[in-house]
Formats: structure tokens, C-alpha cells, sequence
């Protein structure tokens, strides 16, 4: 079976019905906040597990060369989104490359009215390529 690429907006859920194990890489996700005073959260779930991170928005992904979000820092966008996780005082960080197996799902999911995903492009590659 191929790889299968998933790219769109809002939450992102993926079932896996190949019969064998599958790599899912994150290549990039972008979070927007619709409050101007609040941390919002996205939650990433995956063989039965998730974790949730609060947030106020930015860009994870592999390779990502940022621009600055914040005038004048010299931060990437990643580092932003690295700083404003620790600023809420939380230290998990977002897998972006994991392991499901079978009928096993993996999805990220947005806090309801503050986060939204507003891009994402995730490759799913079958265990036998």
C-alpha cells in the first residue's frame, strides 16, 4: 500500500485500516487563537493515549524555518510556539513523528472556540512502504 498524504484544515483524525503498523510524520501543523487573552490547547491522541498542551497558537512540523511572531524577538515561529507552551507553564511537547498499529486512530484536536488548525500536511507511511 503507499503512502497516504493528509493536508487540509481543523481537527485531523486518521483511522488505521491497512492490517499493519504505520509512521505517521508530521511535516506541518499550524494553530491560530481566536481569543486575543487566552491559552487555548490542542490535544494529540494516538493508540489509545493523548496528550494535552495548552497553547496560544503557532507552527510545529519537521524542517519548519520560521519567520518572527513576536516584532523583534529574532524567535522562529516554532520557538514561539516552544515559548508560549512554557509560559503556561507547560512542558510536554507534540510528537511529530509516532507508531500506530492496527484499527488503532491518531488525531489532533483544537480546544473548542480558541484553537483552530488552520493548516496541516501528515504523511502516513505503511509499515511495508
Amino acid at each position: 500500500m503507499a503512502s497516504q498524504v493528509l493536508s487540509g484544515t481543523g481537527d485531523v483524525t486518521y483511522t488505521n485500516n491497512t492490517g499493519q503498523n504505520v509512521r505517521i510524520v508530521t511535516n506541518y501543523m499550524k494553530f491560530t487563537n481566536s481569543s486575543t487573552i487566552d491559552f487555548g490547547s490542542i490535544t494529540v491522541s494516538f493508540g489509545g493515549v493523548s496528550t494535552t498542551i495548552r497553547t496560544y497558537g503557532g507552527t510545529i512540523g519537521r524542517g519548519i524555518a520560521g519567520t518572527t511572531r513576536d516584532t523583534g524577538s529574532g524567535a522562529t515561529a516554532s520557538q514561539n510556539f516552544a515559548k508560549d507552551i512554557f509560559q503556561s507553564g507547560e512542558i510536554e511537547g507534540v510528537p511529530l513523528e509516532l507508531i500506530i498499529a492496527p484499527t488503532e486512530t491518531f488525531s489532533v484536536v483544537g480546544s473548542a472556540g480558541v484553537i483552530t488548525i488552520a493548516a496541516y500536511n501528515i504523511v502516513v507511511i505503511p509499515e511495508a512502504g
